[in-house]
C-alpha cells in the first residue's frame, strides 16, 4: 500500500510535517509492507494557476508541463492513500497550499482519485484548525477520496496543551 503526502507548508522544520510523520508512523502500525512519500510544496516547482479554464476545456493544465504538477499528479494516482496538510495561516490554509489545490480543482469532475483513501493534517498553535481540516477533508471528498481520519493533529494539539 503506498501512501503519499502533500504538505502545504513553507517552513523545511515544519510541525506540520512533523505531524503528519507521526501519522505516517500510526498507519504504519496498520498496514504491512507500506510504502510512503511526503513531498513539501515549498520544496517543488509549482506554477501560480493563470485561471485560463484550459484545464476544463481540454482535461489537463498547459503548466503542467512547465512546472512539476505532472509528476504530483501521478504520484498521486499511484497511491492508495493521499494525505493533505496545511498549517492554520490566518484562519485558513496556507497560500502555498491553496495555489496547489488550485491547479488540481479541474480533477473535481473527473473523479481522477475515486476511492481512493485520504487522510487531513492542520496544526495551529491558536484557531483555525478545524477550518483548515473542514476544508481539505471537503476538497478530498469532491476528487472522491473517502477520508478516514481529518483531525488527528487538533487532538494532539489539545493533548499538548497548544490549541
Amino acid at each position: 500500500m503506498k501512501i503519499f503526502g502533500i504538505i502545504g507548508s513553507n517552513n523545511s522544520i515544519s510541525i506540520t510535517r512533523n505531524y503528519s510523520d507521526m501519522v505516517i508512523d500510526n498507519v504504519k502500525q496498520y498496514i504491512p509492507n507500506e510504502k510512503h512519500e511526503i513531498v513539501q510544496l515549498s520544496d517543488i516547482t509549482i506554477e501560480m494557476c493563470l485561471g485560463c479554464r484550459k484545464c476544463f476545456e481540454v482535461g489537463h493544465c498547459p503548466l503542467d508541463d512547465l512546472d512539476d504538477m505532472k509528476i504530483i499528479k501521478e504520484k498521486m494516482l499511484q497511491s492508495d492513500i493521499i494525505l493533505f496538510a496545511s498549517p492554520v495561516y490566518a484562519h485558513n490554509l496556507s497560500g502555498i497550499m491553496k495555489n496547489f489545490l488550485d491547479r488540481i480543482t479541474y480533477w473535481i469532475h473527473l473523479m481522477r482519485l475515486h476511492n481512493k483513501l485520504g487522510i487531513v493534517v492542520a496544526s495551529t498553535s491558536q484557531s483555525g484548525g478545524q477550518t483548515v481540516t473542514n476544508y481539505l477533508k471537503m476538497f478530498l471528498t469532491w476528487l472522491g477520496v473517502n477520508v478516514i481520519n481529518e483531525d488527528f493533529s487538533l487532538r494532539l494539539l489539545r493533548r499538548e496543551g497548544k490549541g
